[in-house]
């Protein structure tokens, strides 16, 4: 069995609001342009941002993501 110690950290620093930010994040129109990929083929298929609500997301080829609770 093989095990890594080694970390990756990605940092991406953006010129936006925080407002703008966060409406990416809970609006499926813009989170369906950024998430994947520019053409806006991601399908939200659910998206409840309130405390314990959840997000579930199919990408272009089919495969969900989901958060059960948020």
């Amino acid at each position: 069995m093989l095990t890594s110690t080694t970390t990756l950290t990605m940092t991406r620093r953006l010129d936006f609001s925080v407002e703008r930010v966060f409406d990416a994040w809970v609006n499926p129109e813009m989170m369906r342009k950024w998430l994947f990929n520019p053409e806006g083929k991601a399908n939200i298929v659910e998206n409840d941002f309130r405390v314990g609500g959840s997000y579930r997301v199919r990408d272009p080829i089919g495969i969900y993501f989901s958060n059960p609770k948020i």
